[in-house]
């Protein structure tokens, strides 16, 4: 809870008037009862005794305001640390059931941490963004075909220095395969996109497995691309995780 200096200076900075008389008979209770003096004086009933004890020297306006003041300042304190208990205890992993685990890493591609709130009523979306840290859950920047082929897939990653990243994929269709390559912030894509032969770019058949130690902080692209088809579709099996993390998983058709 702010302590009797914050008080003052709330009332200094607001009215000119620091009131720590008003302030140290609100609190004076702690003396006898401890963090539990806010049982006492800390509601409206207290406030005529308030103004009668120390209208003389203040005014009755001026004692109502620096009253109500702190009293808001507590409330909203106290409600701040229920939140920290409350979020600390959902957070607590003995609070996590095993399909609450579950709906997080099934549903972290499909819905934002805002749907995921509406649906998971008892945990608040802070909780939720901890309980994702907890787990290893990383939530691609960007999934999505490239606006000039269809044939094209980009996974973009914001990962950390040092962070080792797996990747898994597996091909179906045709002759189970794709051009593969991966580039970071600074590389240009475009001229890359649909070429086969170009520096770089991997025909992967089959599948392929990827462990990735970033060397720096950075947004990383994988990118798979079936343009050198012309007539075979393609379907993609893909997961990904971090080093301790849990995997997820997702399919695409190219």
């Amino acid at each position: 809870m702010p302590q009797h200096e914050e008080h003052c200076l709330h009332s200094e900075k607001r009215y000119g008037i620091r009131g720590d008389e008003i302030h140290g008979w609100i609190d004076e209770p702690s003396q006898i009862s401890g963090g539990s003096h806010r049982n006492y004086r800390h509601d409206l009933n207290s406030l005529p005794t308030a103004i009668q004890i120390f209208g003389k020297l203040y005014g009755a306006e001026m004692v109502e305001n620096i009253f109500l003041d702190h009293l808001k300042a507590d409330s909203e304190e106290n409600r701040r640390q229920k939140e920290e208990v409350q979020d600390n205890e959902l957070d607590n992993p003995n609070r996590w059931t095993k399909e609450e685990d579950d709906y997080l890493i099934q549903n972290l591609l499909k819905k934002t941490d805002e749907e995921m709130e509406a649906e998971l009523k008892v945990k608040s979306k802070s909780v939720i963004l901890k309980r994702r840290k907890y787990l290893g859950l990383i939530r691609p920047k960007i999934v999505k075909r490239l606006v000039h082929s269809k044939k094209v897939q980009r996974i973009a990653f914001k990962l950390e220095r040092g962070q080792k990243f797996f990747l898994n994929f597996e091909v179906k269709g045709g002759k189970n395969d794709v051009d593969f390559w991966m580039t970071d912030s600074k590389n240009k894509t475009s001229t890359r996109v649909g070429y086969f032969g170009i520096q770089g770019t991997e025909r992967v058949r089959e599948g392929k497995s990827l462990e990735f130690v970033p060397e720096i902080s950075d947004n990383y692209s994988f990118y798979f691309s079936n343009a050198f088809s012309v007539f075979s579709s393609k379907e993609v099996n893909v997961s990904y995780h971090l080093e301790n993390g849990r995997e997820v998983r997702f399919l695409f058709g190219l």
